[in-house]
């Protein structure tokens, strides 16, 4: 169900019963946010829990592979040579 953001504080005793709600600015065609019910707000917060997961596991993954990748290459070296060698 869509309601324009200056019609909700009217609407809001037909939004009973409605899972989500799109609220947008009719007038410049904008989306300005969802409401969610209480029925699907549990749902909702353990799907965004899971999704910045995914992506914070992602992203270790990918320094672990560059980690990886540059093991070894800098033991018994000094910051001095390390630095010499990435000027080259």
């Amino acid at each position: 169900m869509k309601v324009d953001i200056r019609e909700l504080p009217q609407s809001v005793d037909k939004l009973e019963g409605v899972d989500f709600i799109e609220v947008e600015d009719k007038k410049e065609k904008k989306l300005q946010g969802i409401f969610i019910s209480h029925k699907l707000a549990g749902e909702f917060k353990r799907f965004l829990e899971e999704k910045k997961e995914k992506e914070v596991q992602e992203k270790l993954e990918i320094l672990d592979r560059i980690a990886g990748s540059c093991r070894g290459m800098f033991v018994g070296k000094s910051i001095q040579s390390i630095k010499a060698e990435m000027e080259i």
